[in-house]
């Protein structure tokens, strides 16, 4: 697992959450999953949020313990892209 792409945003904070990114998950070799984000919350925890379509009905559901990797391989890879180029 791993992030395949990932784009920086420069979204201001809305009711205290901040937009940090989105990106791209290789989940597997046979299922890459586009359009995720990772947010700050107020208190200062980072959020994993999948696509939404329609009424904003998210379009994957994942358990806690796969939605932690994925938030401690988002936040590394966020740091090796944009820190460093600081």
């Amino acid at each position: 697992m791993h992030v395949k792409s990932m784009q920086r945003l420069d979204d201001p904070a809305r009711n205290g959450w901040r937009t940090l990114c989105r990106f791209a998950l290789q989940l597997t070799p046979d299922c890459l999953l586009y359009d995720l984000k990772l947010k700050e919350a107020p208190d200062g925890q980072l959020k994993l949020f999948t696509p939404t379509w329609g009424r904003n009905a998210p379009v994957a559901s994942m358990s806690p313990g796969l939605r932690e990797k994925i938030i401690k391989i988002a936040r590394e890879a966020y740091h090796d892209e944009f820190d460093r180029a600081a």
